[in-house]
């Protein structure tokens, strides 16, 4: 077992109403298994459960759908994480459809990654860095809006991120 995977596989749950032992979820787009797995083939890589299908099928005017994550990490005190290198695949059918996704560590700064169109959503390199030695929780944010009166259909894959425990200097 990795350190990374053991980390991962004995975080504290937070307390949140839906949570499997190692990490919450809510929102009302949410949909299918709701672990975090690993990418076959890459090392350090992940796949995250959030993920949105959206289903616009009345002429009414605006439909939300979201899919939230919180995944508590503890470290030692001479180790810190690293998030970089995330992407996720949206398909959109129809105009007026907007997906926005964030992924973070409670307390920084990340950059959202957003689009209109059927796409990879791709972030590459450095997105995020913890303290050294400090408990964190990993947020990530997925919103999916479609505005106007057209039917409308978007379904976003699971995130895919790098999660690298690194030693401090």
């Amino acid at each position: 077992m990795t350190f990374v995977t053991w980390v991962l596989s004995s975080v504290i749950a937070a307390a949140s109403p839906v949570t499997d032992g190692t990490i919450a979820i809510s929102g009302n787009g949410c949909y299918g298994d709701m672990k975090i797995v690993s990418v076959a083939g890459e090392k350090n890589r992940y796949e995250l459960p959030i993920k949105i299908i959206l289903d616009k099928k009345s002429k009414t005017p605006f439909e939300r759908k979201t899919c939230n994550m919180r995944l508590p990490l503890s470290f030692k005190s001479n180790r810190k994480i690293q998030v970089s290198d995330i992407s996720q695949t949206v398909n959109i059918d129809g105009a007026g459809v907007k997906s926005t996704l964030n992924i973070s560590v409670v307390g920084k700064k990340s950059k959202t990654l957003s689009t209109s169109t059927s796409k990879t959503l791709v972030s590459e390199g450095l997105v995020v860095e913890s303290e050294c030695g400090k408990d964190l929780i990993l947020t990530g944010d997925l919103n999916v809006v479609a505005a106007g009166s057209e039917i409308v259909s978007a379904k976003t894959e699971p995130v895919q991120i790098t999660l690298k425990i690194i030693n401090c200097k």
